[in-house]
């Protein structure tokens, strides 16, 4: 019983940072997106844009970047070893 509580600390140590960092990275890109997102479809409704494609890059910018963040995601929690 012993071991396997020592194997499950062993675990977090090793690992809880960089699961931390990992959602903290997520989070702040998520927002980031969003942000910027909401950004390019006021300057779309200010232009003028047609509703229909102004709802389509707003899907479309929010969706791109999770691609990146899922990458940047495996990448912190495999130490920076990344293959893809």
């Amino acid at each position: 019983m012993e071991g396997i509580i020592n194997n499950i600390i062993g675990y977090i140590t090793e690992y809880g940072l960089r699961v931390i960092t990992a959602i903290v990275i997520f989070v702040i890109g998520r927002f980031t997106a969003k942000k910027i997102t909401n950004i390019f479809r006021k300057l779309m409704e200010r232009a003028r844009w047609d509703v229909t494609l102004i709802k389509f890059s707003d899907e479309a910018g929010i969706s791109i970047p999770y691609p990146q963040l899922d990458v940047h995601l495996k990448n912190t929690l495999n130490g920076g070893k990344y293959d893809k």
